[in-house]
């Protein structure tokens, strides 16, 4: 059996959440803003609370929510995108690293699940952006503690260019089975700025502020 989450909230919401993760977050990377006008599927982010010991949790930048200068790209770096993301109201979130891509995928998939709201993957070892906004999996995260994520919903801000170095951009939500995202959404173990978290799979978590 094959649980498919989507769309739930107009299309008008999820211009608004992914204006706030893609414009706002990552205009850093020369990220370019095409194409990400679908609405967002079931979400969730109970799994941020239950599992905020095991994972790598960012410290709070609420008072430096675009201390730019602190980025070599000349940018906003993942903690400047998940601080815009609360600053313009789309919040809460929080920059999360998992230290598997399995569990970061059965992580995204059941906080996205609970708070209705899409997830950002940090890309390319840190240095990109997509938005996660919908899955299928073998059974429903808000019922069962066991299941696989067996496709992902994505928006790359720079559809259609892509990259030399990385690949090609999937179309606006297009459906990407485990093993193609994991082309690009890799883990990042290095880097030249201090996230705050150890290394692993980043992803910029929907906080269920009901929970």
């Amino acid at each position: 059996m094959v649980i498919r989450i989507r769309p739930r909230a107009p299309h008008a919401t999820l211009r608004v959440v992914v204006a706030g993760i893609l414009v706002v977050g990552f205009a850093v990377v020369g990220c370019m803003p095409g194409g990400a006008t679908s609405s967002p599927s079931p979400a969730g982010t109970s799994a941020v609370a239950a599992t905020s010991g095991a994972v790598g949790l960012a410290p709070s930048t609420a008072a430096t929510p675009r201390a730019r200068p602190d980025s070599p790209f000349g940018g906003a770096n993942p903690l400047g995108w998940t601080a815009a993301l609360n600053d313009l109201g789309v919040g809460p979130y929080v920059l999360v690293s998992l230290p598997t891509y399995e569990e970061a995928m059965a992580t995204a998939a059941s906080d996205l699940r609970d708070t209705d709201r899409p997830v950002g993957l940090v890309m390319w070892r840190g240095r990109h952006a997509w938005v996660m906004s919908g899955f299928e999996a073998t059974a429903d995260p808000a019922r069962f503690d066991e299941f696989e994520v067996t496709g992902v919903r994505v928006h790359d801000p720079l559809y259609p260019h892509g990259s030399t170095v990385w690949g090609g951009s999937p179309k606006p939500d297009s459906l990407l089975t485990p093993a193609q995202l994991a082309k690009q959404y890799v883990i990042r173990d290095r880097g030249r700025v201090n996230l705050g978290v150890p290394p692993g799979w980043l992803l910029i978590l929907p906080v269920d502020t009901e929970a």
